[in-house]
């Protein structure tokens, strides 16, 4: 717009300083002559025309070459001083050589021109229309100018954090590794003096809870003084009987009012944490670089002592292990030859197991033959009794709660035990021992038998009188004729010693087939 109104600026000046037709050669020897009425008509007239001509001439102009009436004036003054640019000088030339009319030399001074009111406020607005686009466009570049700084301050901030964050992070790494530094360091510190640190910071901490606990009854204390000195005051103004011991006393309430109020404001320090003094950073155990050299050399030293050791140890692991291999392979040939026996005894035990239910199938046989089935019961009742009899004289307590087979399971213990005995004492104590007791248990065996044959006399001979004393049956009718019984062949078998115990063995398994 500036460059538009220098260009106008050279143009209006011109058009209105042309010499106005007729007038031509007038005053040009005296210019402060006065114009006659004619010629002052004759120019109001010209200046008309020229106003038109010069409003026509603006109104075909592009709006980059308008300008307003201060630009014009400014452009006039500037000339006319002489201060325009060349550059502003020649441009306007050039763009208005067809536009505007040959303009005359420039007189001294601008005539002022007469405007009208509608000239004044187009004009006016004009101005005011630039001035706006003006502030409009100051106000964008403003704006523009403060994003650009906004932008280059976020670039800076960004590249401020940046150069903070990659400082925090070596700074991290370098704590991270003074962290390690001192983990090692505690690790070989003596535990001596850290159990006085301990100790140390344990005092530390009872000192700091002793000194609150004193200002906490520090604090009561002149709560209860201020609280008691409000109380006599209140107490000296109660009894008070002038008045001026009143005022005194009045003039003391509200001092230790206000006195009250304020230690009232105070509030207990709060109780020391007990974390504090952990947070806070000790004295360090390595004040001199030789203490750590010397703490060097004694760990060297105890982990050489570690390692002989540690060498020794595999040295007689090794040797545990050869000794477990050998023993390992010796136990498993004794095994596999102990698995052979038993493989062996267990055919022998088969068979002499097949040879004893022979045995008790014939003696079964035999007892039902010789004794009767009818006798089960009381055999049972009366073996029962013979193995309770054995087994109180095998040292046993009779017990009601214990079966036969248990009893039997002791005496078998017991007998065992017996046997194991008698394989440590001499061999003929052994063998006269056995001689007695056998001559012993067949005299007793005689003396059972003859008993025996004793109740059953007693018994028959019972039976003969109970049938002698009865009345006679006398039966009627023609007798019943029964099958005639064959005779029985008695056998008299002549028994040994060692046959008396063959069968009283075989009366003893036939009873016990018979209790199964």
């Amino acid at each position: 717009m500036s460059r538009g109104g220098s260009q106008l600026g050279g143009t209006v000046p011109g058009a209105l300083t042309q010499p106005l037709p007729g007038t031509d050669g007038l005053h040009e020897d005296n210019p402060f002559a006065l114009p006659s009425d004619e010629e002052i008509f004759m120019l109001q007239e010209v200046e008309r025309q020229q106003r038109t001509q010069l409003m026509a001439t603006m109104r075909s102009l592009p709006v980059h070459m308008k300008s307003t009436f201060s630009s014009q004036i400014q452009a006039t003054v500037v000339r006319e001083v002489g201060l325009e640019h060349p550059i502003r000088k020649a441009e306007p030339k050039k763009r208005l050589i067809a536009a505007a009319p040959p303009a005359a030399p420039a007189s001294t001074r601008r005539p002022q021109e007469k405007e009208n009111m509608n000239d004044f406020i187009a004009k006016k607005r004009e101005i005011f229309l630039v001035q706006m686009s003006l502030d409009t466009k100051r106000a964008e570049i403003t704006k523009l100018e403060e994003r650009a700084l906004q932008l280059m301050e976020i670039k800076r901030v960004n590249a401020l954090m940046a150069t903070i964050r990659s400082q925090l992070n070596k700074y991290e790494e370098q704590v991270e590794e003074c962290r390690r530094y001192q983990k090692f360091l505690d690790s070989v510190t003596p535990v001596e003096w850290q159990e006085q640190q301990r100790q140390a910071l344990l005092a530390r901490q009872n000192q700091r809870h002793a000194a609150w606990l004193l200002d906490c009854e520090a604090l009561k204390k002149q709560k209860q003084d201020a609280k008691g000195a409000k109380a006599r005051a209140e107490q000296e103004f109660a009894s008070a009987r002038t008045q001026q011991e009143a005022e005194r006393a009045e003039q003391a309430i509200k001092d230790t009012a206000a006195a009250l109020k304020e230690i009232m404001r105070l509030k207990e320090p709060p109780a020391p944490a007990p974390g504090v003094e952990q947070e806070e950073e000790g004295p360090m155990y390595f004040q001199d670089p030789r203490t750590l050299l010397q703490i060097y050399a004694q760990l060297e030293e105890q982990n050489l002592f570690l390692i002989q050791n540690a060498q020794e140890s595999e040295e007689a692991l090794e040797e545990l292990r050869a000794k477990f291999r050998s023993t390992k392979e010796r136990m498993d040939g004794e095994s596999e030859g102990l698995r052979r026996q038993v493989a062996r005894l267990e055919l022998t035990i088969q068979a002499e197991m097949e040879k004893g239910k022979v045995l008790q199938e014939r003696a079964q046989q035999n007892f039902e033959v010789s004794m009767g089935i009818s006798a089960h019961e009381v055999t049972l009742d009366q073996l029962a009794d013979e193995i309770a009899e054995v087994y109180e004289r095998c040292g046993f307590d009779r017990d009601a709660t214990v079966t036969t087979l248990q009893m039997l399971t002791n005496i078998e213990t017991r007998l065992e035990e017996y046997l194991t005995l008698a394989d440590v004492l001499p061999l003929d104590m052994v063998e006269n021992t056995e001689k007695s007791r056998e001559k012993d248990r067949r005299q007793v065996t005689r003396e059972e038998k003859i008993l025996q044959q004793k109740e059953e006399h007693e018994s028959r001979v019972k039976r003969a009188l109970e049938r002698a004393a009865a009345p006679v049956f006398k039966k009627t009718g023609k007798p019943v004729m029964f099958r005639s019984q064959p005779t029985h062949k008695k056998t008299v078998q002549v028994l040994t010693e060692n046959e008396d115990d063959d069968s009283d063995l075989q009366q003893f398994l036939a009873k016990d087939m018979l209790a199964a």
